[in-house]
C-alpha cells in the first residue's frame, strides 16, 4: 500500500514524535509511506526505513493559520503516486482536505479531541468550524476516544459517521531509552501544555494545602508559563518549571518521580501523560471524567473536578505510601503494554486504511 501520512505535529523534540513512530511502523510493514511533517525527525544511522521518504513542509503552521500548502510543496506531494491518505489531526483537517482534492485518493483523517468550548469562543469558532467542515470529506475518521466520536455525532447531527475508534498509544520504545534511577527523588510529576484548561494552578492549589509537599516538576511550555510561575510563589510550594522536553528526557524525569498528577478539567479534551506515567509504573492522579475513565480505565487514582481538598488528601496518600505506588504503578504498566503501545496503534490504523484503500 502506498500512504501520504500527512504529519501536523510541529514540536521540536529531539527524539522523534509519536506521529514518526506510527509511520516507522507502517513502512517496516512494507507499506511505501511518504511521510510530510514540519519538522525533520531525528533518525541514527541505519534507522529510517528504505520505504520512507520525508518532506520537511509547514503543514502544521498553514493548518493552524488556515493557508493553503505552497505550490512547491504540494508538487513534491503529486511527485508519488498513493492508494491513501491519512491526516494525524483534526486541525488539519482543511488542509488535508484540499490535498486531496489534487491528489484524488481516499482520506483517512484522525480526531484527537474535539474540544466543544472553544466553539463557544470567537477566537477559535472560526477556525473550528473550518476544521470540522473539511472533516466530512473523509471516507473515515479515526478517533481516540468514545467521547470524540459523541461530539462528532451531536455536532454533525448524524449517527452514520464512518468512524473507527483507535486509542493512542505510547512511545514504549523512547521510554525504555530513559534509564531507571537508583533511588527515587521526593517530586510529584506533570507533563502537558501550560494552557489555562490544563488546570496545573489546581494542582498547585492542592499542593499548597499539605505542610510537607514533595516537589512539583512541571514539564511543558505555554501561554500560562510565567502566570503559573507567580502562583507557585504565592502558594510557596517547591516547584520546579522545566520546559517542554520530550523523549528520553522526559520518559527519565517521569521515573525518578514517586507518582504524577494530571489536573485537566476539559471534559473533550485528554492528555496523554497518565499514560506515558503508567507506563514508568508511577501511580498517578487523574480528575474523575468519562473520557478519563475510557483512557485509562481504573488504572489511575480518580478525585472529583475542582474538589482541591481532595486532590491535596490524594497527594498526601501516594506520598506517604510508597509500596501503594508501587503495586499501582506496576499494574498499570503491565496494562499499557498489554492494550495501549503505538505499536498495537500503529497496525489498528493499518487495518483501517487497508480497508478505505480497497
Amino acid at each position: 500500500m502506498k500512504i501520504l501520512f500527512l504529519g501536523f505535529d510541529a514540536t521540536d523534540y529531539k527524539e522523534r514524535s509519536l506521529e514518526c513512530r506510527l509511520a516507522d511502523v507502517l513502512a517496516e510493514r512494507g507499506h511505501e509511506v511518504v511521510f510530510c511533517v514540519e519538522r525533520m525527525p531525528l533518525y541514527r544511522e541505519d534507522e529510517k526505513s528504505k520505504n520512507m521518504t520525508i518532506y520537511v513542509m509547514p503543514l502544521a503552521t498553514c493548518a493552524v493559520e488556515c493557508k493553503s500548502l505552497p505550490e512547491e510543496d504540494m508538487q513534491k506531494i503529486l511527485s508519488h503516486e498513493y492508494d491513501v491518505i491519512f491526516g494525524s489531526s483534526v486541525a488539519g483537517a482543511a488542509v488535508a482536505s484540499a490535498i486531496k482534492d489534487r491528489v484524488n485518493k481516499p482520506l483517512v483523517s484522525q480526531v484527537l479531541d474535539i474540544p466543544m468550548f472553544r466553539l463557544r469562543y470567537e477566537q477559535w469558532a472560526r477556525q473550528w468550524r473550518l476544521w470540522l467542515g473539511a472533516l466530512l470529506k473523509s471516507e473515515m475518521i479515526v478517533v481516540n476516544t468514545k467521547e470524540s466520536w459523541k461530539n462528532l455525532e451531536f455536532l454533525y447531527q448524524r449517527k452514520n459517521l464512518p468512524i473507527r475508534l483507535i486509542y493512542l498509544g505510547v512511545d514504549t520504545e523512547t521510554a525504555d531509552q530513559a534509564p531507571e534511577p537508583e533511588e527515587l527523588e521526593n517530586q510529584m510529576i506533570t507533563a502537558c501544555r501550560l494552557v489555562w484548561y490544563k488546570g496545573v494552578d489546581l494542582a498547585i492549589y492542592a499542593a499548597s494545602l499539605l505542610e510537607d509537599p514533595p516537589t512539583f516538576t512541571v514539564i511543558g511550555g505555554g501561554e500560562e508559563g510565567f502566570r503559573l510561575v507567580e502562583t507557585a510563589r504565592f502558594a510557596r510550594i517547591p516547584i520546579r518549571f522545566i520546559g517542554p522536553v520530550g523523549g528520553a528526557e522526559k520518559f527519565t524525569e517521569i521515573k525518578k518521580s514517586k507518582f504524577g498528577v494530571y489536573s485537566d478539567f476539559c471534559e473533550p479534551i485528554s492528555g496523554l501523560f497518565p499514560a506515558e506515567a503508567l507506563l514508568c509504573k508511577k501511580a498517578t492522579i487523574v480528575h474523575d471524567m468519562p473520557i478519563s475513565h475510557d483512557r485509562f480505565r481504573d488504572y489511575v487514582e480518580f478525585v472529583n473536578v475542582f474538589d482541591t481538598r481532595a486532590f491535596a488528601e490524594r497527594i498526601d496518600f501516594l506520598n506517604k505510601h510508597p509500596d501503594y505506588c508501587e503495586e499501582r504503578g506496576k499494574r498499570g504498566a503491565e496494562w499499557i503494554r498489554r492494550e495501549r503501545t503505538y505499536v498495537q496503534q500503529a497496525e489498528q490504523l493499518e487495518e483501517a486504511l487497508t480497508e478505505v484503500a480497497s
